[in-house]
């Protein structure tokens, strides 16, 4: 199956891949992945997979919904990176609307679930950025449901030599899914 090229088929959706070499060590290396899709008019949800030494491989547009709201479904979230073997993902979405890049409360909701997903998955979630027009919101960077950091580093919850998760914790779902995220 040969690969998307993002700039012909930008808009829809599927895996594109990306140059092996692209590491994303912090919240500006997402933002400079993604913000070709930053003046799109409908809301769009990707979905970074990551390496254990963090270097992008591709990315997967799993959502596209309207001027203000999308359906994001968590099996579509995780699907293609659990087939790819990717070690973690990162969510970053757009906002099409009035240039602002804070997160909604629907936003964060999907944030904090798919992070435990990603739990019971041993397929931890980094970040979840928001992005428009005029930059980004790294939901990482404040705090929001994934712990709080300036690098991805010293957030990863797994060992990255032998590839395991290291939290044992027991987590509950707060929604069943899908998504709808304004």
């Amino acid at each position: 199956m040969k690969e998307k090229e993002p700039e012909e088929s930008r808009y829809e959706l599927g895996f594109y891949e990306v140059d092996p070499s692209v590491e994303i060590r912090k919240p500006r290396d997402v933002w400079d992945l993604v913000k070709r899709y930053k003046d799109d008019k409908r809301e769009r949800m990707i979905v970074l997979h990551l390496d254990p030494m963090l270097r992008c491989f591709g990315y997967t547009v799993v959502a596209i919904g309207t001027y203000h709201r999308m359906v994001v479904d968590a099996a579509d979230i995780f699907r293609e990176a659990i087939v790819r073997e990717a070690k973690m993902i990162i969510l970053a979405h757009n906002h099409p609307y009035e240039g602002n890049c804070k997160p909604s409360k629907d936003d964060l909701r999907l944030t904090e679930d798919i992070y435990k997903a990603g739990g019971y998955l041993h397929l931890p979630l980094l970040d979840h950025q928001v992005f428009c027009g005029g930059g980004f919101h790294s939901c990482m960077e404040y705090g929001q449901v994934v712990p709080k950091g300036g690098h991805y580093e010293t957030v990863i919850p797994f060992d990255k030599m032998t590839g395991l998760h290291t939290s044992n914790k027991k987590r509950k779902f707060a929604h069943g899914g899908p998504f709808v995220i304004s």
